[in-house]
């Protein structure tokens, strides 16, 4: 078992983050296939797809700069 926060590996994504990036993949992939079978003339899906995509990507970009701080304040 694996707790929330604890990477795979030394240098690897933490897990939480990992986990969002595949529910957001997932989530994404089945709101595209519901709007294509509902409404192919105006894709909304995409709205989603860039407002939950900036928000991962923001998180990435703390995740990353949070640890090179640390890692500074170490040496």
């Amino acid at each position: 078992m694996q707790v929330i926060g604890e990477t795979n590996s030394k240098k690897g994504i933490p897990a939480s983050i990992q986990e969002r990036i595949a529910k957001f993949i997932v989530i994404c992939a089945f709101l595209g296939v519901i709007n294509g079978i509902t409404s192919p003339h105006y894709w909304w899906v995409l709205w989603i797809v860039f407002g939950w995509g900036l928000t991962l990507i923001l998180q990435i970009i703390s995740w990353y700069y949070g640890q090179t701080k640390s890692k500074e304040g170490k040496q």
